[in-house]
């Protein structure tokens, strides 16, 4: 699962960011993926759960997935096979 939000910046320090961006209104989407789907993206036949949320991993899915125009889009067909519903 990864969920994508709006982060609304602080207007008085910019590296910090607001306490409510996590909050529903500011929700774009969230993608839930198959993890057995994903274990052939990545190459695995059997890991633990772990694998799933190394750096080297997360950053290659969110590589492959793009944000214009309000809308989210997977550049891969390998990846958007293990997405678990549409993101249409």
């Amino acid at each position: 699962m990864i969920s994508f939000y709006f982060l609304n910046v602080n207007n008085e320090n910019k590296d910090e960011i607001d306490n409510n961006n996590y909050s529903p209104e500011n929700l774009i989407k969230t993608l839930y993926f198959n993890k057995q789907k994903l274990l052939d993206f990545f190459g695995e036949e059997y890991t633990n759960n772990g694998y799933f949320y190394r750096k080297k991993n997360i950053r290659k899915i969110l590589s492959l997935i793009e944000y214009k125009k309000n809308k989210i889009s997977l550049n891969n067909k390998k990846l958007k096979s293990c997405l678990m519903w549409n993101i249409d």
